[in-house]
């Protein structure tokens, strides 16, 4: 089931894409036809027909688009999204991605407050913070039988 597309934001012209890599749009362009993370082989799968041979030209792109912030990983599954169009300001690196236990849609969110609480524990244990995503289990709106 394809995914809507209208609210991405990141403007990089194909010729910028490109620069990614070889695969590189192709690879964004199928993880924003997709509603829940795939793995690298999923990918690798899906785009044979566009001439990807090996898991090493998924990794290689897959490492270009989540540098540019045009994917995300998500460590529990190994799995990748595309980025929904969430900014990312650069001065809170806490991204939340928020899991659906049941159907397997990921959904980004930001919140200042807890930025906010992730720099004071930084500080306070002298601990410098990267760029970094929190993964949250849970049940999405249309999953959630008590809303």
């Amino acid at each position: 089931m394809a995914k809507d597309n209208e609210h991405h934001h990141h403007d990089l012209s194909q010729a910028d894409l490109a620069k990614l890599g070889k695969f590189a749009p192709s690879v964004l362009r199928y993880l924003q036809g997709c509603e829940t993370p795939q793995s690298a082989y999923d990918i690798l799968a899906a785009l044979r027909d566009e001439g990807v041979k090996a898991p090493m030209q998924i990794y290689r792109a897959l490492d270009k688009l989540a540098e540019a912030g045009l994917v995300h990983k998500l460590a529990k599954s190994n799995g990748w999204i595309a980025c929904d169009g969430h900014s990312h300001d650069i001065q809170n690196p806490l991204l939340l991605l928020l899991s659906c236990q049941n159907c397997g849609t990921v959904e980004e969110a930001e919140d200042i407050d807890l930025a906010s609480a992730f720099s004071a524990l930084s500080n306070k244990v002298k601990f410098t913070l990267q760029t970094q995503s929190v993964e949250i289990d849970g049940l999405c709106e249309n999953c959630d039988e008590t809303r």
